[in-house]
């Protein structure tokens, strides 16, 4: 019988699981698939596939695949130490070594999607069943709260938008089931594995979880069942220093990915209450279920221990959802997020679940006031914020009300839980159609995902076709769709671009301020191209730049046509330079903050940049001459005085007029300061000459704060600065000519090497016969790399503002470069030594239990 009981809960949360998702199923009929537009297509898929095809080769520490080069541990946010994508990730690697399957891509992770957030919602409405049975609420009451918690619509919103948010509804319960076993049991195994488990995971919700943990130990300290109960509270302080030195390995490399992110702070004011959130009639992340107003309002329920400690809760987590500092609090006091509100759902459907099972506790009298008060509370939310959609909202509410209260009345539970299985079944997918309908899903569809606007074969075959020969793993070509920075993830290419919550904040410095690179659309947590910048190409390795015909604009110096298909051609530049570069010229990264961009560059063409004093600085750099004082600045269509232009038409601006062009200038190098002055005005574009780009709504959370500029454009006696209707400050002129001289003479120097890549490991062979100080790698500068010259451990320097230094003998150098997770070691011998120091406790506080 015990048996059968535990079957029918897995064969139930499978059914159920279904069902929840039944009209994404339905749509998958369609070719349509459970992802959205945005991030969904862009980062959820492209990751998933990074992060397996990563994995499956043996590789899981660094991909040079990702952006420019990268420890995959900055996607530990995302897949890198995901536990429940580990067992996916196992699954999938089967089936195709098994040939069920062929080589997993895009299509596929879009595809499995649904199907993987099936089995995760299964297993939410299981482990939430057994936490709620041990809280001593009967089977079938906890079953169905587990699928009011599981089957909510935060739930979907997460799966389809940043799905592996959907990880955190498996990892909440074991929080509270660790969190009771202490307070009723003094067993601390449970919540040190709940820490390791959701800390190893995602420091993000564990981040989440930590400040529930708090809130509800606290709860629960003053709601104590027994006086016995408060005197384990200090072995909450034991149990999450274990969970968390397990989780070591894994969330002290993330976290120090995360601290060396770089994101503009959140400076606009947050205010401390906002009533247009609305928990009761529907909100685009919750929608409480109705019955759990009147439960609360019933003062008979409160002697049930669980009861109460739920309700007061979830009263307060729902409070929260009023006050946008919280939703900053628990967003790690940024911008205000309300990605904690799973919780309200969970403590709400453990409250519903306590208080029904109490029905013949409830006076006819009691339960007609509750609602009646329930009536009211409804009406004033609406009143608080009324509007066409929460009015429709609130007529369901009263009628699930009434309906309710008629249940409630003939006390039985079948027909309660019936109809909450019902209503909540068809909330979650009308909540569906609207993330489809309304929320853009529509648009993801197997039709969208093999066009030009996101994966076209004719796209692939081109960009293979040119690359196929290309042996180094840092030969990268420049091509992106629309704005999908991971595009080189998606087309399997070795590209120039990336878009991901935690990047390398050197390389985001490198494009803010180092080298002021406009990247053809300003926003955080992306980058994209060189800006057109033949130096940069060349240093980087960016042999080669994808167009679509007839949009060929800005070409670089040196890049000319190579191939081409029928709607697309690829110019390869000319002037490459190899992969391993030497020299034994310094200059200052100090010293070169008062010179110019395109000086910049020269040093980094001519020697190497490091992070030096002035005075230490080996050689000397001729600045280049300042051409602003040789033009004339005429506004068009507008006013222009004293660095603030005003322009009165849809596309007007500044024409800067140089008088005479250098003679030997290929490309002008334009630098200047650009505000718009309106607070609330929208994105807009920007244009110089063939040169454009937009920038960001001062009101957007996206916007970098970087509002220097350095634009390059082919050599012309007029420059032509466009942009809309508007005022704006636009001041801090400087203007450089471009004859390439330091890049010929850099292209004609090629060291004697050898280079092996191997994963994380680069060998190289280099014959220093001129007697260089430094070896400069085109590889993003982070902690982690590790260097051997001849044997013996060498420091790996930054140079160049981002990229990888090694200082090399003269003569043979034997180098090994190898990439781990910073701090790797340390956290892994923290984490072994943890968990044997736990089961150590375990066992020895069994046998003190026992005796």
């Amino acid at each position: 019988m015990r048996l059968n009981r535990h079957v029918l809960l897995f064969i139930g949360s499978i059914g159920l699981s279904i069902l929840t998702h039944a009209f994404f199923l339905y749509q998958t009929v369609n070719g349509s698939y459970m992802a959205g537009p945005h991030d969904g297509l862009s980062q959820m898929i492209p990751f998933r596939k990074l992060i397996y095809d990563q994995f499956s080769k043996g590789n899981f520490f660094y991909s040079y695949h990702f952006g420019l080069g990268g420890g995959t541990y900055q996607l530990a946010y995302y897949y890198a130490n995901n536990i429940f994508y580990f067992f996916v990730f196992g699954f999938v690697f089967l089936l195709e070594k098994l040939r069920v399957i062929g080589s997993p891509d895009t299509l596929f992770w879009a595809n499995a999607t649904l199907y993987i957030s099936i089995v995760r919602l299964s297993l939410v409405f299981i482990i939430t069943t057994y936490v709620f049975r041990y809280m001593k609420i009967r089977m079938p009451h906890a079953f169905m709260a587990a699928f009011l918690y599981g089957g909510s619509i935060m739930y979907f919103r997460h799966a389809a938008y940043w799905e592996f948010f959907s990880d955190a509804f498996l990892w909440l319960p074991l929080f509270l089931l660790g969190i009771e076993k202490i307070f009723r049991e003094q067993k601390q195994r449970f919540l040190i594995t709940a820490v390791a488990l959701s800390m190893f995971d995602n420091f993000y919700f564990a981040y989440i979880h930590f400040l529930f943990m708090g809130i509800y130990i606290l709860v629960r300290w003053l709601n104590p069942r027994t006086k016995d109960e408060r005197k384990n509270v200090k072995q909450f302080a034991i149990s999450i220093l274990l969970g968390a030195g397990i989780s070591s390995v894994s969330f002290v490399p993330a976290v120090y990915g995360f601290l060396h992110n770089f994101r503009p702070a959140y400076h606009d004011p947050i205010p401390f209450i906002d009533l247009r959130q609305n928990v009761l009639l529907g909100d685009k992340t919750i929608w409480l279920p109705v019955i759990f107003v009147p439960l609360l309002l019933i003062s008979v329920l409160y002697k049930n221990h669980s009861f109460r400690v739920f309700a007061i809760t979830g009263v307060l987590f729902a409070t929260f959802h009023y006050v946008p500092f919280m939703a900053s609090v628990f967003n790690g006091f940024s911008a205000p997020q309300y990605r904690f509100e799973y919780i309200i759902s969970f403590c709400a459907a453990g409250a519903i679940a306590a208080g029904l099972q109490d029905l013949f506790e409830m006076t006819d009298r009691s339960l007609k006031k509750a609602f009646i008060l329930a009536l009211i509370i409804y009406c004033t939310a609406f009143v608080i914020h009324p509007t066409g959609l929460k009015l429709a909202l609130l007529v369901v509410s009263i009628i699930l009300l009434v309906l309710f209260y008629i249940l409630i009345k003939k006390k039985n539970p079948a027909h309660i839980w019936g109809f909450l299985l019902v209503t909540n079944l068809i909330i979650v997918n009308v909540f569906q159609y609207g993330l489809y309908q309304y929320g853009g899903v529509k648009l993801s569809t197997k039709d969208y995902m093999t066009s030009r606007h996101y994966n076209s074969l004719e796209q692939r075959n081109l960009i293979h076709a040119a690359m196929q020969n290309e042996k180094s793993e840092t030969t990268r070509l420049d091509w992106i769709i629309d704005d999908r920075n991971n595009t080189p993830i998606v087309e399997d290419y070795n590209g120039m671009s990336a878009y991901s919550s935690i990047l390398n904040k050197n390389i985001l410095f490198f494009y803010y301020k180092d080298l002021q690179i406009d990247m053809k659309r300003e926003s955080v947590s992306r980058y994209n191209s060189l800006g057109d910048r033949a130096n940069l190409y060349s240093l980087l390795r960016g042999k080669y730049l994808m167009y679509q015909k007839g949009m060929e604009k800005n070409i670089p110096f040196g890049f000319t046509p190579y191939m081409k298909s029928k709607n697309y051609i690829i110019y390869r530049n000319e002037n490459i330079l190899p992969f391993v570069r030497t020299t034994s010229k310094i200059y200052s990264a100090e010293y070169l903050r008062k010179l110019p961009m395109i000086d910049r560059e020269h040093a980094m063409l001519d020697g190497v940049v490091l992070n030096i004093p002035t005075e230490k600085q080996l050689n000397a750099l001729n600045r280049s001459k300042d051409l602003i004082k040789q033009t004339e600045m005429e506004p068009y269509q507008g006013t222009y005085h004293k660095g603030q232009l005003h322009v009165e038409s849809t596309n007007g601006g500044l024409d800067i007029k140089l008088k005479k062009l250098p003679k030997d200038a290929k490309d002008l190098y334009l630098s200047f300061y650009l505000k718009n002055n309106s607070k609330t005005a929208p994105l807009f574009p920007l244009t110089v000459n063939e040169f454009e780009t937009t920038r960001k709504s001062r009101t957007s959370i996206y916007r970098t704060t970087f509002d220097h500029l350095t634009v390059r454009i082919p050599s012309d006696q007029t420059i032509r600065i466009r942009m809309p209707k508007g005022s704006y400050t636009l001041k801090d002129f400087h203007l450089f000519s471009e004859n390439y001289h330091f890049l010929k003479q850099a292209e004609k120097k090629k060291p004697d090497t050898s280079v092996q890549e191997n994963k994380n490991q680069i060998k190289i062979r280099l014959k220093n016969t001129v007697g260089d100080s430094m070896m400069i790698l085109p590889i993003p500068y982070e902690k982690g790399w590790e260097a051997k010259v001849n044997g013996r451990k060498q420091e790996v320097l930054k140079v160049n503002y981002a990229f990888i230094g090694v200082p090399i003998k003269p003569g043979e150098n034997s180098i090994k470069l190898q990439f781990y997770p910073p701090f790797f070691r340390t956290a892994l011998i923290i984490s072994i030594v943890s968990f044997l120091i736990s089961f150590w406790r375990v066992i020895t506080r069994r046998r003190h239990l026992e005796k």
